[in-house]
């Protein structure tokens, strides 16, 4: 193996044997003609993969992808049925934090069986159990059988054996899932602490933004094969992508047909339109990111500017914009509704005017519908409505909440000036 790598997969696949009835086992065993009573499932397939030392590596994929098989071979846990897995250092494995802890034996007991296991010299581990009985917090349920315990009892135990002592390569699995807020949160620090050094780690989570902020690096199953291998943002964006697409061949389709940066670069949105009644023209109803790219697909955390280019077919005295974004159960969320900053007066025909707003996306992963309307409001006892237009579009996590900006710029037709009002 090459130096400075830590894991090597080289044309790694793994099958299964899935039998209809446990009697066909015993057929197939006494079969004279080496009859097959089994069809293969592949978990896995042609697995090429190589990670540095000190590389933090995430896995995404969708449920069934291999993401748990491929996990396990690293670990040792599970034989490839091909290739070959070659690691280099002492692996902690997290596939379950509850996995290393026998039921029957109390908690110290454990944790003392777990620390031998591990090579921990017997000077360092009255240390090492009191670093993990602080991290646990079980307090007096230590000595008493883990079947006792609660599962968050548990999972805090396994997590504070699998990280007490720092290995050469640690591989996480969902494991950040469970548990409190608080829990989790100690987790993180643990996680954030063992990356400080030359810690390589494989890391699963359903959790893009955690994954983003850990790994340096991704790939991405689909199909029980690496699809993509790069940065780990661009992965994320293809693995969201792909989720939400309603085409999913399709979709991986385009992305490998292009270069990995000029795929990421491409995510044209299918939010602008052209939208024209008896009322208005919406010429343009388009987010950009930050790079001025059009997009419909919005990641946490970032700023993005809806624009919308709108011309008025006839006099208007007073015009209110108003966009709304609302889930798929169609619980309507507050996104922008400024009377005062989107308010248009002296509306004459064939005006026109451009739009602009800027938000930080900070909503629950999923698809949205923004909502765009344009209200006239010249008479103050009642609005009539000029426009109702919905649009779809996808957000990665968290909840709207930023005071949008909102521009308003007049196109003069005549002499290419713009009024600018705010």
């Amino acid at each position: 193996m090459k130096k400075g790598i830590a894991i090597k997969l080289d044309n790694v696949s793994k099958y299964y044997k899935i039998y209809d009835r446990a009697r066909d086992r015993v057929k197939e065993a006494f079969s004279p003609f080496r009859k097959k009573y089994y069809k293969e499932f592949c978990a896995v397939k042609d697995i090429n993969l190589e990670i540095k030392k000190g590389e933090v590596l995430g896995i995404f994929g969708l449920n069934g992808a291999g993401k748990s098989t491929l996990l396990k071979m690293i670990a040792g846990v599970v034989t490839p049925s091909k290739g070959r897995v070659v690691t280099h250092g002492h692996i902690n494995a997290m596939l379950e934090l509850t996995g290393s802890l026998n039921p029957e034996l109390t908690g110290r007991q454990n944790i003392d069986f777990n620390l031998s296991l591990n090579g921990v010299a017997d000077s360092e581990k009255p240390q090492v159990i009191k670093s993990i009985i602080d991290f646990a917090e079980i307090g007096d349920h230590l000595d008493q059988p883990v079947k006792s315990y609660s599962s968050g009892m548990g999972a805090r135990l396994g997590f504070g054996i699998a990280t007490s002592t720092k290995p050469e390569i640690l591989i996480v699995d969902e494991v950040l899932a469970v548990g409190d807020v608080v829990f989790q949160n100690k987790c993180f620090i643990k996680i954030r602490e063992l990356l400080k050094g030359e810690t390589t780690v494989v890391f699963v989570s359903h959790n893009i933004s955690l994954m983003i902020e850990f790994c340096n690096r991704a790939i991405l199953l689909y199909d029980r094969e690496i699809l993509f291998d790069g940065p780990s943002r661009e992965i994320a964006h293809y693995y969201q992508k792909i989720l939400f697409s309603n085409d999913r061949n399709m979709t991986i389709a385009e992305l490998k047909g292009l270069p990995i940066e000029l795929a990421y670069k491409s995510d044209k949105s299918s939010i602008s339109s052209n939208i024209n009644n008896e009322n208005v023209i919406v010429g343009q109803l388009s987010i950009y990111d930050t790079e001025g790219v059009e997009t419909s697909f919005l990641e946490t955390g970032c700023i993005y500017d809806i624009v919308i280019h709108i011309k008025f077919k006839k006099n208007y005295e007073k015009v209110r914009l108003k966009l709304n974004a609302s889930d798929i159960t169609g619980k309507q969320l507050n996104f922008l509704d400024s009377v005062a900053e989107s308010l248009i007066s002296n509306i004459y025909e064939h005006d026109s005017y451009v739009f602009r707003t800027s938000f930080k996306n900070i909503v629950f992963i999923g698809k949205y519908s923004i909502k765009l309307e344009i209200l006239d409001i010249t008479d103050k006892r009642y609005s009539v409505n000029l426009l109702d237009h919905e649009l779809e579009i996808r957000f990665e996590s968290g909840i709207i909440g930023m005071e949008p900006l909102v521009n308003i710029d007049k196109i003069e037709a005549d002499i290419n000036k713009v009024e600018s009002r705010k």
